[in-house]
């Protein structure tokens, strides 16, 4: 079986998620529908992203994915109580996540109680 690989960044709206993805692609990105080559070391590397969070759209993964699993996915998530069941939903379709957060603290004097007492650490 393949493995399925998710890339994401947490951080508050203004932290950074979007230039982050900016920087990576050298130039600004947006979500889309369909998969795009990320080239690294003379390598083009098929992914899929998802620029601006599920939780900031107001959707669901389901909507903003395609039907058929991307192998890699890179992702925007909003630091808030809910972005736990993002990670579930990748979690459950067998991705391993390697998630960064950008910018601790940044707009939230209270940035360490969402993932003491949400959970969000022990994934």
């Amino acid at each position: 079986m393949n493995t399925k690989l998710l890339i994401g960044v947490i951080g508050n709206q203004g932290s950074g998620k979007s230039t982050t993805w900016s920087s990576l692609f050298g130039r600004n990105v947006h979500t889309g529908k369909n998969l795009r080559k990320l080239e690294i070391n003379g390598i083009k590397i098929p992914v899929f992203l998802i620029n601006e969070s599920a939780l900031e759209r107001k959707t669901s993964l389901e909507y903003i994915l395609p039907d058929n699993d991307p192998q890699i996915v890179l992702s925007s998530f909003l630091y808030h109580k809910d972005v736990k069941s993002n990670f579930e939903y990748f979690y459950k379709k067998n991705y391993d996540l390697y998630v960064q957060w950008l910018n601790p603290g940044f707009s939230d004097p209270n940035e360490k109680a969402l993932f003491y007492n949400e959970g969000i650490l022990n994934y």
